[in-house]
Order: C-alpha cells, then structure tokens, then sequence
C-alpha cells in the first residue's frame, strides 16, 4: 500500500448522515431496481430510459417512482464520475416530483475510500484531469520519493531522476490520480457522498442489500448497520484497517443468498430470520452476477439483481420493476413477471433466454441449474470481486 502513503494519511472525516435507512414508500408506487453499473454509463442511461425514468436531455420523467441503485457504480468501467453526478441530479429533480433515488454503498465503493484502486479503470482517472494535474503530479512524485527515501535502505534506491523510473512514476500515478484519490477520501466529494448512502435500505415490504443479510448483520437494526459501516469509513487510514469493510458474512460482501444452494438449512433459516427480524417480503441484492438475468430464488424471497449489466460483464440491459407487489424483470425492453412462489424458476430463465439467445452467462447458469452435478462456475472468480 506504499503508493497511497501520502493520501491515506489526509486527516478526513465524515459526518453521518441523517438518513436511517427506512424510507417511506405508498405500496402502489414504481420502484425501479438496477444493480452494478461498475462505470458503464451506457448501461445504466439504457436502464433510466427503458424505465421510463429520463428524457433525451437527462432530466427525470419518473413522476412519483423510485429509483434504486444496489452500489458498485466504480470500478472496471471508465465513467463512475458521470453516473454518479447523474444520480445527484436526479435525486433532486425525482423529489420534486414525489418521487426519489437511492444508490447504495457496495463493496467496490469502500474499497475505493479505503484506497484499493486494484480495480479501478484508466478512464476513470482522465476524468479528473484539469489544467493544473501535471503540477500536482509532479508535487506527488516529489512526496512519493522523498518518503521512498526515508523509509528504504540506500544501497536499493533506484536512480529517482531517471527517465525510465519517471516513466514507471506516470504508470503508477497517471494524470488525474491525485484528484481522484482526493475526491474519493472520506471527506471528499465523492467519497462522503458514498459514506453516507445506506447498506441497507428498506421501503415498505422490501429490503435492499448491496451483498446480503449474512451471518454478521444478525441482531443489528438497519439504522445500526448503516452507522457500523459509516464508523469505519471514518478516515482513510481506518478504512484501510477494516475488518467490517471486508467482511464476508457483511452486508458489502456475503454471496450466500445467491451462491448457496436453496437446499441448504442453513441459508434458508438465514433468509427466514431476516424476512422477520425486518418485517418484508423480499430481500434484494446485488453484487454476485452469476445469472446474466434478474434471479429468483428461495421461492422468489430473495432477487438478485446483479445481471453483470456492465461492458465488463457483457450483460443484458435489464432491471428489476416493482408496483404494489408484481415484480417484474425487464430484459433489453422484454417485460417478464417473475414467478410467484412455489411456480418453477427455470421456465422463467428460459423465457428470459428465449428473449436474449445469445446470452451466454443465462445458458450455463440454467445448464448448471438443470444439472446441480456440474462444478464448473458460470463467472470467474476474478470477477467475483
């Protein structure tokens, strides 16, 4: 973690927001889910337009609905700084309509805080350079090497005014990095704007959960967890130190709800205790894109709706739309009801694959369903992360 020396010890703190994590929400109005956008602006307006929810100039066109993003706007993709500037606007237009967004926290984000950019797309840099970035750049490497020289050994210091190691400088801190990493500090623009956005959100019958309710989050109010994870986004230095930020049997990370089997005991006496302890229906996740489809499962109490919509992923356009209690996938424009509980899952996937034949992360997923002998895992493990 050399590299984040310098910003990871900005004295920066957050100040919680207000917000609980319970919103208020008529049981008849349009609530629009879209997962991981990981930096696909593209994906994402295709979603707000399908959904009825912006215009040609970007301006909401929702009324009253509410739009629901599950986290994960950074990383992998080059635009995150337009998404989520979008989303800013958005929420002030949607409430003076009646309506409103949330965006989640997901794991992505608080790697982000917490300086991990292993992730992050080049794009997402240039999208921070200005007139004075070559300064700032500069003034870095000067900060870089000076601590480079305090803490290492002499005899293996590199020649620091070469052109090959300025070069190896540039690759490591292109231009842009430094505001980047200043606006993703907790107390920066965009990073005390993702500190503040719950991990856990409930509207009316229904919670929504960037990872999943896993076996840490029992025993916690929403209002509690969301100030958990908002305490360890304190400052850089502390995020970087978390345990709760990693965890993954935390409301960030745990996959249980969309990889364990729905045969497992314990996983469905998990999902049962949540449905109580919080008083909802359905448990809405993100995070895990095995499926390439809005996913059922657990006789319809959890959706994952984590369709891997990014150009990463090269996944489908698709969102998750509820009214009243009819939940609705829309695929690449296809409205399809989701089963209601005890109706079988896989015709449901096969109407979605009749609809996007070539969807090729939707065939082996139904494969593997179909087949529960077959080991091979519809996403790499790579980008399960």
């Amino acid at each position: 973690m050399l590299k984040f020396f310098w910003l990871a010890l900005l004295p920066s703190l957050i100040t919680f927001s207000s917000f609980a994590g319970t919103a208020p929400q008529d049981a008849s109005d349009k609530i629009v889910v879209v997962g991981d956008i990981h930096g696909d602006f593209e994906q994402f307006t295709c979603v707000l337009r399908q959904a009825g929810l912006i215009n040609s100039r970007m301006r909401w066109t929702g009324k009253n609905a509410t739009l629901v993003q599950m986290g994960d706007i950074v990383d992998r993709g080059p635009d995150s700084r337009k998404i989520i500037d979008l989303l800013r606007k958005l929420k002030s237009m949607a409430r003076r309509a009646k309506g409103d967004v949330y965006a989640l926290i997901g794991n992505h984000e608080a790697m982000l805080i917490a300086a991990d950019t292993r992730y992050t797309h080049p794009g997402e840099y240039k999208a921070f350079v200005n007139s004075r970035s070559k300064r700032k750049q500069h003034l870095y490497f000067d900060l870089y090497i000076e601590h480079m020289k305090k803490t290492q050994p002499e005899e293996s210091w590199p020649d620091y005014e070469s052109a090959d190691y300025i070069r190896f400088l540039e690759m490591q801190f292109p231009l842009g990095y430094v505001e980047y990493m200043q606006a993703w500090a907790p107390k920066g623009d965009y990073g005390a704007w993702a500190s503040s956005n719950p991990a856990v959100l409930k509207i009316g019958r229904l919670l929504f959960v960037h990872g999943g309710m896993g076996p840490t989050t029992q025993n916690y109010t929403i209002t509690e967890i969301n100030q958990w994870i908002q305490s360890e986004l304190g400052t850089r230095e502390q995020a970087m130190k978390s345990d709760v930020l990693n965890d993954p049997n935390g409301p960030l990370w745990y996959r249980g709800h969309i990889l364990a089997s729905e045969d497992d005991p314990a996983e469905r006496k998990l999902i049962t205790d949540v449905l109580e302890r919080y008083e909802v229906d359905h448990v809405i996740v993100g995070h895990t894109p095995v499926a390439g489809a809005i996913l059922p499962r657990f006789d319809g109490t959890v959706i994952g709706v984590d369709v891997g919509l990014a150009d990463y992923y090269g996944g489908p356009c698709a969102f998750l739309e509820i009214t009243g209690k009819q939940l609705t996938a829309v695929h690449n424009g296809n409205r399809i009801d989701l089963p209601s509980p005890g109706n079988d899952v896989g015709s449901y996937l096969h109407k979605v694959l009749s609809l996007d034949s070539e969807n090729e992360t939707l065939k082996s997923y139904i494969q593997q369903l179909e087949n529960p002998e077959t080991k091979e895992p519809v996403i790499e493990s790579d980008k399960l992360n």
